[in-house]
């Protein structure tokens, strides 16, 4: 497929975690080359030899499902063990690190930060979810899907773009499902989207007084 798919991430992380770097997938470009990117794990972990010291992706989003193997992840200083079928939404902006157990198999899925604008709406109650890192046990249609993602991703077909955006706006839609259905009661029930929009409603007309 296109040569752009074949550049490497820029591995500029530091070995302490004063010093946390900014960087993306090819180089100095803000954007991705192709609607979305995908490779898998043990194809950047071998280079790295299974270790990605703490970093931040400004505007990239990631999901990655871990199929065998294992480690450890590192979310803002939080460590959150990593078993297989599980799946992981890392947002722009946060420093992220992982460990990887050699031989570890899996998907990585990168989003841009205007994809995921252009397929959330506000009032949905989806953007809360997907803003914070998160690790999920993976849904079977979540895993489907993903799937899905790399064989159109890797394929030719006429419509190949419409359908990798229309199939990045159902990933977030499943990926946050898979947060509501392992949250509290009372987590879940502040993203319900009827809650979002009252909330919305209050911000709008607040100074209006209505009692």
């Amino acid at each position: 497929m296109d040569e752009p798919r074949n550049y490497l991430y820029i591995s500029n992380m530091q070995p302490d975690r004063d010093t946390i770097r900014n960087y993306n997938l090819f180089g100095e470009t803000s954007e991705l080359p192709d609607v979305v990117h995908c490779e898998t794990i043990e194809t950047r972990s071998q280079v790295h030899d299974w270790e990605f010291r703490p970093h931040r992706h400004a505007r990239l989003h990631q999901f990655l499902l871990i199929e065998a193997g294992g480690g450890t992840a590192d979310f803002d200083g939080r460590e959150v063990a990593l078993a297989p079928g599980t799946a992981i939404s890392v947002p722009a902006g946060h420093v992220h690190g992982f460990s990887f157990l050699p031989g570890t198999q899996g998907w990585v899925v990168t989003l841009t930060s205007d994809l995921l604008d252009n397929c959330l709406r506000s009032g949905e109650g989806l953007r809360p979810l997907l803003a914070e890192p998160r690790t999920v046990p993976c849904t079977p249609d979540l895993r489907r899907l993903i799937q899905r993602i790399f064989t159109e991703y890797d394929g030719k077909g006429f419509a190949r773009a419409q359908v990798l955006r229309s199939q990045a706006g159902s990933l977030l839609g499943l990926m946050a499902r898979a947060i509501v259905a392992v949250a509290d009661d009372a987590e879940a029930g502040r993203h319900h989207p009827l809650f979002r929009r009252f909330e919305a409603l209050v911000e709008e007309v607040f100074r209006e007084r209505i009692p």
